[in-house]
């Protein structure tokens, strides 16, 4: 009796060849997961010797185009005096998108100031920590950013915020 050799044996693959097979599947999927939840990048730098420009630059998710809560690392004092809103160029998001930039303590510094925000235009905004009148709302402590509203894949956007710490 003559047994047949599976054809599977019969071409041996070399461990090493599917193993570097794998890992360039792998490099190719790795990208999609990164950005599977959007992210954001805290910068901050002194634009005078005594107001820290936080910018807080996000890129919406590519399929689900949610963006994540994030905290700065850095704690700020000071008073926050303004926010500059810049959406991207190429990958805007939703018209009247909604940011938050929240204190130590949960409470938005800016009272809703940052609501229904352009699509397509740079903003300037004020703080209205009361939610009524426009003033500067002082802050101690770390900076929460949160973003909502946006309905686009990988929308991004700018958004600057303006901490005096001598006012």
């Amino acid at each position: 009796m003559i047994t047949r050799q599976p054809l599977f044996l019969k071409y041996e693959v070399p461990m090493k060849k599917i193993i570097s097979i794998l890992a360039i599947m792998l490099l190719f999927l790795l990208p999609q997961f990164a950005m599977a939840a959007g992210t954001v990048t805290i910068t901050d730098k002194k634009v005078t010797s005594d107001v820290t420009e936080v910018t807080f630059t996000w890129v919406a998710d590519a399929s689900a185009h949610t963006v994540p809560d994030t905290t700065t690392t850095n704690e700020y004092n000071g008073y926050i005096i303004m926010a500059v809103i810049n959406p991207d160029d190429s990958v805007a998001p939703t018209a009247s998108y909604d940011v938050d930039i929240d204190n130590a303590d949960g409470a938005d510094t800016f009272g809703a100031g940052l609501e229904d925000l352009s699509a397509t235009l740079g903003e300037i905004r004020l703080p209205k920590p009361d939610g009524t009148n426009f003033r500067d709302c002082f802050v101690t402590g770390k900076l929460t950013f949160q973003l909502s509203g946006n309905l686009i894949d990988s929308a991004a956007g700018v958004v600057k915020v303006y901490i005096d710490r001598a006012r």
